[in-house]
């Protein structure tokens, strides 16, 4: 009786589990694009957003520090996690999501009085050239986080999707405040991902005030496929040379491919080292029929199909039309490739050849 009795008390038991471990799971940190403090030491608080008992208790971790004489700081998701795991904390009970890296600016004194007013409706629009669009300078912090904003614009990207990185001799005029400023960015090329030279101009007034040559780097996120050892030239890819992986490209270099199903069964046009992104163009598909090599030919003659041997006069690949010669007669007619070593040829000229060499054995239903 003790047995029977021991399921129903089971399944009681985890439902009463259930709404703990669900409300666990609810305990989140989001990394926020862009933050301020006063420094020197930057807290997870002041970086991101916590929900949940466990995160919370985690908001004074330190996690960057700002350097003296430097304004600004960069602190990617990676080193985020890189801080909790050094916490030891429960990945089962706690989610890391959020923006690819925050942009920290030191906190001014004016900052701890009331916020600005919002600026009147009546100013001008911030101008954007090359391409000239107007910019919303409304919850914008800094000129970098502004120029963040304005690279996700023109290369229609997610900012999600992007990784977007500025030389350390650019960062203290990138976390400025630009609220009472106009701003100007010239865009010096185009493509992305890859290197994006920017000539930022501040205006007041109708004049410029300040100006700097800024260089960033813009990489592209992709869940692409990825050579998980190194694949020699005209090999067949299998399931074990392949796997998809999080990977971030700084060049247009190349189509990723992002499906195992287009690399999977096909040919390489050149040698791939271990952990290098498969490409599409250096994809083909896989060689069925080669040249020099006896085919079996079958010929498609109404309801029979006729079966002969030829010889591949070039290489072929599924679905291709190749040319044919007839061993007997000498004559050369066109087939497609179905299969290895095997092509299939309408009725007509190989036909009449094929039903004067094929026996009763040639012929199939």
């Amino acid at each position: 009786m003790n047995r029977s009795l021991s399921l129903p008390v089971l399944l009681l038991a985890a439902l009463l589990l259930a709404p703990a471990s669900g409300a666990a799971l609810g305990d989140g940190i989001r990394l926020r694009e862009s933050a301020q403090c006063a420094g020197p030491a930057v807290t997870l608080r002041d970086v991101a957003d916590l929900d949940g008992e466990t995160a919370l208790k985690l908001g004074d971790l330190v996690i960057g520090q700002l350097e003296t004489g430097k304004n600004s700081l960069s602190i990617s998701l990676a080193q985020v996690r890189q801080a909790l795991d050094a916490q030891n904390v429960n990945w089962g009970k706690l989610t890391l999501a959020g923006f690819a890296q925050c942009v920290i600016g030191s906190l001014p004194v004016a900052a701890i009085q009331p916020a600005p007013q919002e600026v009147p409706a009546t100013q001008p629009a911030v101008v954007l050239s090359n391409p000239l669009q107007p910019v919303e300078s409304k919850g914008v912090l800094t000129v970098g986080e502004q120029l963040i904003a304005e690279i996700e614009k023109i290369s229609e990207i997610s900012r999600a999707d992007l990784r977007i990185t500025f030389a350390n001799s650019d960062q203290a005029f990138l976390a400025k405040p630009v609220l009472d400023d106009r701003l100007e960015f010239e865009f010096r090329a185009r493509g992305l991902p890859g290197r994006l030279p920017v000539m930022a101009r501040r205006y007041r007034d109708g004049k410029v005030v300040e100006s700097q040559y800024l260089r960033v780097d813009v990489e592209r996120r992709y869940l692409a496929v990825v050579a998980v050892r190194p694949l020699g030239h005209q090999q067949v890819i299998g399931p074990a040379d392949v796997e998809i992986r999080e990977i971030y490209l700084s060049s247009t270099a190349g189509q990723p491919q992002t499906e195992l199903t287009a690399v999977i069964g096909k040919q390489t046009a050149g040698a791939w080292r271990e952990g290098e992104v498969i490409t599409a163009e250096r994809l083909r598909a896989q060689v069925l029929v080669e040249r020099g090599k006896q085919v079996v030919v079958r010929c498609v003659a109404g309801n029979l199909v006729i079966r002969m041997s030829g010889l591949a006069l070039e290489d072929g690949v599924e679905g291709q039309m190749i040319t044919i010669r007839n061993g007997k007669s000498g004559e050369n007619f066109s087939a497609q490739v179905s299969g290895r070593g095997e092509v299939v040829a309408n009725s007509g000229s190989a036909e009449v050849e094929a039903r004067a060499d094929a026996g009763p054995a040639g012929r199939q239903p």
